[in-house]
């Protein structure tokens, strides 16, 4: 006999398919989805439960219920961001009392889950079948998408994250043993990887071999169709770019992956000239870098890690576009590089590449503390970012003063390229601040408007 489970995950995480094939496995009884919803003019089945609790507070009360849920051997799928934290943690007690398996479904693209669940909030596309008919009629040009709640996104965002980080721990310090799973290992990627996690899941929860082959077309139906598809129409939504920057201000970042690529343009706010590319790869060929290498980006189109045939043999890996996840041998991270102290040990990587984030780095020094840490002795920092310019004539440029002379003692620099964007730095910044502690080997400012190239050695 299997367990019976409870799910936490939030909207949008692609749980209700999921769910719904580990309904169809299971001999227990299924609850409605997010059956704690209450305050809904259609409020779930277990609502009265919630709206109890929210009246009167009575422990004993609340747990009375749960308990006698959980004796049912109810399967639950919990979206915990829509109930208060303190309810979540009493469902969680009540489940363990149960001995039920705990599973919590997450996606590493958040930015992806937010714009698919504000879509969806607007438009009515929470099921398949009408998001197709109002996606196609967006692509023809017969509908017009809203623009989508920005500051209300940006909350939700946050509230997730610290709701989730809660759960996990709350988890974790009860000695609760359960399952993270992300909604990408089960939907994205090679068929074989993709049924390989569905298979661990499927034996976490106690599912017996003849089960899980006598719903085999089940399975593949659920794990290979399915979703949305809201990334189809990412560039009809008429302010995609203010939520893309207000949300990566927060540290929620769109994935680096090929379906997003199809739709990327409409959210890149900058990307690095072929120019700067090619004189971070001269750098690279003429310092004779050696990996591990690390690259510490902001947008797809500035990383160069990932088309280096020198470090094709080598770990690579790259932060600030959110990840976790591995694609075409790169190690996408999910984190801040503020610290990253649970990531990379002191002295992990032969090369950083600081690559045009400064400006867009509030506290750039955190950063800096840490590409000091985690350099092995010897490594190798190349550090690209927009700068201030003493000597616009060099780049082919005159400065007019109000009487019609040319200005000799002018600074160019280069204009604000959208949120977040904080700084603009000199050259002596770079030798005297970002380098303290290096063996300077070359610090040049190049180009109109003017980017400055270091490259420095850890001592």
């Amino acid at each position: 006999m299997s367990f019976p489970f409870l799910i936490w995950t939030m909207q949008r995480t692609g749980g209700t398919v999921l769910t719904d094939l580990l309904f169809s496995l299971s001999e227990h009884k299924k609850a409605d989805h997010e059956p704690f919803i209450w305050d809904r003019p259609k409020p779930r089945q277990f609502w009265p439960v919630v709206s109890a609790w929210r009246q009167t507070e009575d422990l004993e009360q609340l747990n009375n219920s749960l308990d006698g849920i959980f004796s049912e051997k109810y399967l639950i799928k919990h979206c915990y961001e829509l109930n208060r934290l303190d309810f979540d943690i009493h469902l969680m007690d009540a489940a363990e009392r149960a001995n039920y398996k705990q599973i919590i479904l997450l996606r590493r693209d958040e930015y992806s889950r937010l714009i698919s669940k504000y879509v969806a909030e607007s438009e009515g596309t929470w099921f398949k079948d009408h998001a197709t008919r109002v996606f196609d009629d967006v692509t023809a040009g017969n509908h017009q998408l809203a623009p989508l709640p920005v500051e209300k996104m940006v909350q939700h965002y946050v509230h997730c994250r610290d709701t989730t980080a809660s759960i996990r721990q709350a988890l974790t310090d009860r000695g609760v043993p359960f399952k993270e799973i992300y909604y990408e290992d089960l939907y994205i990627g090679p068929a074989e990887k993709r049924l390989a996690h569905a298979q661990d899941l499927f034996d976490f929860l106690g599912f017996k071999p003849d089960e899980i082959a006598a719903h085999k077309a089940l399975i593949d139906e659920k794990i290979f169709h399915g979703g949305q598809n809201t990334r189809d129409v990412l560039s009809f939504i008429p302010n995609l770019e203010e939520v893309t920057r207000a949300l990566a201000d927060e540290g929620c970042l769109p994935l680096p992956t090929t379906q997003q690529d199809a739709s990327a343009s409409v959210r890149r706010t900058t990307g690095a000239p072929a120019r700067i590319r090619a004189e971070v790869e001269r750098l690279l060929r003429r310092y004779e870098a050696k990996g591990p290498v690390l690259e510490i980006a902001k947008d797809v189109d500035d990383l160069i890690v990932t088309s280096q045939d020198q470090f094709a043999d080598q770990p690579r890996h790259v932060i600030g576009l959110g990840g976790d996840i591995e694609m075409d041998g790169v190690t996408f991270h999910e984190g801040h590089t503020h610290n990253m102290k649970g990531q990379f040990a002191d002295g992990t990587f032969g090369v950083v590449i600081s690559n045009r984030v400064l400006p867009r780095d509030k506290k750039f020094w955190r950063t800096q503390d840490e590409i000091r840490r985690i350099l092995a002795p010897g490594g190798l920092l190349i550090l690209v970012s927009p700068c201030f310019s003493v000597v616009p004539n060099d780049a082919g440029m005159v400065a007019i003063g109000r009487k019609g002379n040319p200005v000799e003692s002018v600074t160019l620099t280069q204009k604000i390229t959208g949120a977040p964007d904080f700084w603009r730095i000199s050259p002596q910044a770079v030798k005297n601040v970002l380098f303290d502690g290096f063996e300077i080997r070359e610090v040049q400012v190049k180009m109109a408007p003017p980017n400055v190239f270091g490259v420095g050695v850890k001592a």
